[in-house]
């Protein structure tokens, strides 16, 4: 019996180890392209062994890229999450198109890793053109059709009238919608045939078209005398006006005399703070996200120096104990995934950097569950309002 128990025991951290051992390899994969191997990383790490740093999708437009036979072909990258198709283009001195941070973290984790180098004069920012023109773009299709319009507008205002763009996709994710755009700025706009689930959108002949703008203007009703005007960006959540998570959340808010520092994390538009400032504007408001271009609606939308912008997917720009209240609608899905290793990441960071008795307040769908991970971290957590699709969570550090 002695013998067992001790073996069992052995096996069982023996099993634990491997489990390590694989969780730290999870995030490390090869792949072979033109006979180079190459290893490539999730940024953030995930613990879901299913989830890749690449897609088929991506892998099904370097099988259309030879076909074409370009000689120095002059390429723009978009949607590039992980570095992929950066990375495996190196060759080709690509432009790379970044809007979140935790994308330019992955793309330049992963060129390290390949001991190659993704210089300042090729990193062009979503909220910024194109430097040069192009005779080829490439595209993994964002989940936001708003987004695939933007991008594909910034491409194609760069392309040669005899350049191309391939837009890889799963095929469980297609939309007619995207068809429709393509058709407003491509004579020829054709699909692929199936490979691996994916296909890929072959578009030629540009249109000569006026400049876009992707900008919208919305009201927030505070109250039956009073709307705030609110500027959105195409792409930016939510696109037509405020959600119904946050405006739930808006409703059950407040802040107290002693609360003066505020962040909204995630801040999208920075409707949040922007609802705040309204009631409380004497106090000093933190907009941070992980996109560029929902900064760029969220400046649009202030004209207080008393505000300050973050473009960042973690809390490292706040020391520990310097905010007293920490407002979100944290996000759950990232393109197609539902993940929400971030947030609760984001939740452990958010405990650190409040002060005594600071609060974090976030609305969440009640299926998410939250709550059970926030207990871990807070000695005080409890609903404020709930109904029947959301909860608006309440987390005191004391």
């Amino acid at each position: 019996i002695a013998f067992t128990r001790i073996y069992r025991l052995f096996h069982d951290w023996q099993n634990r180890s491997l489990d390590s051992f694989r969780n730290r390899l999870r995030n490390f994969l090869n792949y072979q392209y033109k006979n180079t191997r190459y290893t490539l990383k999730r940024y953030p790490p995930t613990n879901n062994r299913s989830l890749i740093p690449w897609s088929a999708a991506e892998e099904h437009i370097l099988e259309h890229i030879p076909e074409r036979n370009f000689i120095a072909p002059k390429i723009a990258i978009a949607n590039d999450r992980f570095g992929y198709l950066s990375v495996l283009l190196n060759e080709h001195s690509p432009q790379v198109i970044i809007d979140t941070k935790s994308q330019e973290k992955a793309i330049l984790a992963n060129f390290a890793l390949n001991k190659r180098d993704l210089p300042e004069e090729r990193r062009t920012f979503s909220d910024e053109s194109l430097t040069d023109s192009i005779s080829l773009g490439v595209m993994s299709i964002p989940k936001s059709v708003a987004l695939f319009h933007y991008y594909l507008n910034g491409l194609h205002q760069n392309l040669t009238q005899d350049g191309v763009i391939f837009a890889g996709f799963m095929t469980r994710h297609f939309t007619p919608q995207w068809l429709e755009i393509a058709s407003l700025y491509f004579e020829e706009v054709k699909q692929s045939k199936a490979w691996k689930k994916s296909r890929v959108l072959i578009l030629e002949k540009p249109i000569v078209l006026e400049e876009q703008s992707f900008w919208k203007q919305w009201e927030l009703a505070i109250s039956p005398e009073k709307n705030i005007p609110v500027w959105q960006h195409a792409g930016v959540f939510s696109g037509t006006g405020i959600d119904m998570g946050t405006r739930f959340l808006l409703e059950n808010i407040n802040l107290s005399d002693s609360e003066n520092d505020i962040l909204d994390l995630g801040c999208g538009n920075g409707i949040i703070a922007k609802y705040l400032h309204s009631t409380y504007p004497d106090r000093k408001y933190h907009l941070m996200d992980d996109s560029r271009l929902a900064l760029k609606a969220a400046r649009k939308n202030f004209d207080d120096s008393n505000i300050q912008f973050h473009w960042q997917d973690t809390l490292s720009d706040f020391s520990d104990e310097s905010l007293d209240v920490i407002a979100s609608n944290p996000p759950f899905h990232f393109g197609y995934e539902t993940n929400i290793e971030v947030t609760t990441a984001l939740f452990e960071q958010s405990q650190k950097r409040l002060r005594q008795n600071g609060r974090l307040i976030i609305v969440a769908n009640r299926h998410l569950n939250y709550k059970t991970h926030l207990q871990r971290l807070f000695p005080k957590v409890r609903n404020i309002a709930e109904n029947d699709a959301f909860e608006v969570i309440e987390c005191l550090k004391s």
